[in-house]
């Protein structure tokens, strides 16, 4: 049931955009988080943070995925807002590239545009 969506971080989006959502089963590729980066024999240091990780524990992607409907425009509905850097989820994505939480603490961090 989880399902996990990438953010832009620095990428060719946006910062904060929604990029693309999967179930849990997906395998991402060396470049897209950092758990895989470190995985390929790269080091903590060398990760750039194009993208972060979002994992939710407790929804799928067929319940969520509203979350990527576009606007009049093409842009998302919904983009990620940045964690101050205070915020215990902002020094876990910092320090390990991702979180997991369930939905109600996700989605404190999904702003609609309108």
């Amino acid at each position: 049931m989880p399902c996990q969506i990438l953010v832009s971080n620095q990428s060719s989006v946006n910062k904060a955009e929604l990029v693309v959502m999967f179930g849990e089963g997906h395998k991402w590729g060396k470049r897209e988080t950092m758990q895989s980066w470190i995985a390929s024999g790269e080091s903590y240091e060398s990760w750039d943070r194009t993208f972060s990780l979002v994992i939710v524990k407790d929804k799928s992607v067929n319940e969520i995925g509203y979350i990527f409907d576009k606007l009049e425009n093409g842009e998302n509905k919904c983009h990620f807002k940045d964690p101050d850097h205070t915020d215990p989820v902002f020094e876990e994505l910092y320090r390990t590239g991702q979180i997991k939480a369930d939905w109600e603490t996700v989605s404190s961090y999904l702003i609609e545009r309108v």
